[in-house]
């Protein structure tokens, strides 16, 4: 027999459903799936579940972090009543043997053709959008990993150092501290606070801008126009080198030392191992050079002189752009893709594209910001003008919050918390984020 296909009718297509409301916004993780063992090299947000110890992690930037575990097995449930087997009815008759049919195999008809497919019914109408969903909240990631579920810490932690402190930086465990006005560091346990050491700055120097290499300390003494090298463990002087008159901020490239010279107009490269100078630049007369940072190919030297923003190729300290900017800039700071300029004397803030100098917005803070910080998502500035401490998201220059903080002259994160000098009075305030 000869197999045949039929072609169906097609039938009237159903009527599409309303589109659901959109969930919120949550946590963007990258899921690695199931390992025996942590991942090496991960990226923010990585997470995955450890067949080892049955436990869930996410990478916080530092350290895994446990986000779920398995729970303990329960007990086994008692076995139950064995039912006892029924009767065995009783065998029926058999029945007659049917007649043996004849012998033979039969031949197998060949196949039917395949059908022709259906056509495809039209589309059926788009859906209507549904409802917005709420925003998600604006966290930093690490403040999800240490639960800290607030923007700032209000309660005024404060610890005492020495007179006049002036600028920060962090070592990966303590925060060093320049004081002006008492001509010393000080070398701050950022888990507790406790003072581990006070060094003080060979003569009447004036620490001023400080900064970390990956082992020692440089501390720029404003007064006596050097810059003085510190043993990162001990704190034990190392040596005292000469740079520009009246220096500033202090930089690091991974392998050189730079200081921006405020009153000879210049700023000066020093070998971080030797302390020898390797170079010194003009900015040009009258430039006041303040702020200096390294956002990973190039300087940047904030002018405040003449207003504007100088990119260095670190190499031979050629000028490669110079760019225009509003009222007095002081510190600088880079955020993996834009400068950040403080305007002390404009009250604002300004974000420059590193690659090409153009300015992406200007944002207003606090009156005199001189100081300014990049903590992974958010632009911090010490508004030394109306004793405030501003909170500026770096996506689109928005205000966040703006917080009392007396006579705050630089800001500097440690990975958790916000660090502000109080510049008129002994002591450190703390904000945490």
């Amino acid at each position: 027999m000869v197999n045949k296909a039929f072609k169906g009718i097609p039938g009237e297509p159903g009527p599409i459903g309303l589109t659901g409301a959109t969930g919120s916004s949550g946590l963007s993780i990258v899921w690695l799936g199931t390992l025996s063992k942590a991942p090496s090299s991960p990226a923010l947000n990585n997470t995955y579940y450890n067949s080892t110890d049955s436990k869930s992690y996410i990478w916080s930037g530092s350290s895994w972090e446990v986000m779920t575990q398995d729970g303990a097995r329960g007990l086994q449930g008692p076995m139950g009543a064995t039912v006892a087997t029924g009767l065995t009815g009783a065998t029926g008759a058999m029945g007659p043997a049917g007649p043996t049919g004849a012998a033979g195999i039969g031949v197998v008809g060949p196949a039917g053709p395949v059908g022709a497919a259906g056509a495809v019914g039209p589309a059926g109408a788009v859906g209507a959008t549904g409802v917005q969903g709420p925003p998600g909240a604006s966290l930093n990631p690490l403040q999800i990993a240490t639960l800290h579920w607030y923007n700032v810490n209000l309660t005024g932690i404060s610890y005492t150092v020495g007179t006049m402190p002036t600028e920060f930086c962090f070592d990966g465990t303590n925060m060093w501290v320049s004081n002006i006005g008492s001509n010393n560091i000080t070398k701050i346990r950022v888990s507790d606070g406790s003072v581990v050491g006070t060094y003080s700055d060979p003569g009447t120097g004036g620490a001023d801008g400080i900064c970390f290499d990956g082992a020692n300390i440089w501390g720029a003494n404003f007064f006596t126009s050097n810059i003085t090298k510190y043993n990162g463990n001990t704190g034990a002087v190392i040596g005292t080198y000469p740079v520009g008159t009246r220096p500033r901020i202090v930089c690091f490239d991974g392998t050189n030392i730079w200081v921006a010279n405020s009153s000879s107009d210049d700023i000066t490269k020093l070998n971080a191992s030797t302390g020898a100078t390797l170079g010194t630049y003009s900015m040009g007369a009258g430039s006041n050079p303040y702020g200096i940072c390294f956002d990973g190919t190039n300087i940047w030297v904030a002018l405040g002189g003449t207003s504007g923003v100088a990119k260095v190729r670190p190499s031979d300290g050629s000028i490669l752009g110079t760019y225009v900017v509003p009222a007095s800039p002081a510190s600088i700071c880079f955020d993996g893709a834009n400068v950040w300029v403080a305007l002390a004397g404009g009250n604002a803030v300004v974000k420059i594209k590193a690659s090409d100098g153009s300015t992406v917005g200007t944002y207003t803070v606090g009156l005199f910001p001189y100081g300014i910080c990049f903590d992974g998502i958010y632009i911090w500035t010490a508004d030394w003008g109306s004793n405030t401490v501003s909170k500026v998201k770096a996506s689109d220059g928005s205000v966040i919050g703006t917080y009392a903080s007396p006579s705050p002259w630089s800001v500097c994160f440690d990975g958790i918390n916000i660090w502000v000098p109080n510049h008129g009075v002994a002591s450190v305030i703390i904000y945490k984020y």
